[in-house]
C-alpha cells in the first residue's frame, strides 16, 4: 500500500485561487510568445514553425496530464498541494531530491532562456 507523507506543508503553500494559477500560467505562456515565436518562426518557417509548435504544446499537454493521472493514481489529498514532490513521496521516497534537482535545474534552463531572448532583444531595442 502507498503511505501518505506525514510531513507538515510549509505556511504559504497551497494559498493560490484557480483563477490567480490560470493568470499566471497565461502570463508566462504569453511572456514567452511575445518573446520567442517570432523570431522562432522566423527561422522555422511557418509551416516548420506551425509543426514544432503543435509538437511542443502536445508535450506540454501530455506532462501535465501524466502529472494530473499520477495524482489520482498516488491518492494525493486535494488539501495538499499538487506538486512533483507530493506525487514522488508516496512512490519513491528515497528520489524525491532527483524530482527536486531536475525541477530546479529547469527553472534554471528557464531563466538562462530568458535572459539570452531579454539580451538579445534589447540590443536591437536600444539601437
Amino acid at each position: 500500500s502507498i503511505q501518505q507523507s506525514s510531513t507538515p506543508e510549509p505556511d504559504g503553500l497551497g494559498q493560490a485561487t484557480m483563477a490567480s494559477s490560470v493568470i499566471n500560467l497565461l502570463n508566462t505562456l504569453a511572456g514567452v510568445g511575445l518573446l520567442a515565436l517570432p523570431s522562432a518562426f522566423a527561422k522555422a518557417g511557418y509551416v516548420g514553425g506551425t509543426i514544432l509548435l503543435i509538437l511542443t504544446a502536445s508535450s506540454s499537454v501530455l506532462g501535465m496530464r501524466l502529472l494530473a493521472l499520477s495524482i489520482e493514481t498516488t491518492g494525493v489529498s486535494a488539501d495538499k498541494p499538487s506538486s512533483y514532490n507530493t506525487v514522488t513521496s508516496p512512490t519513491l521516497p528515497h528520489l524525491t531530491w532527483l524530482v527536486d534537482a531536475v525541477v530546479a535545474l529547469k527553472c534554471l534552463g528557464v531563466c538562462i532562456l530568458y535572459l539570452i531572448t531579454v539580451g538579445d532583444s534589447m540590443v536591437d531595442a536600444l539601437k
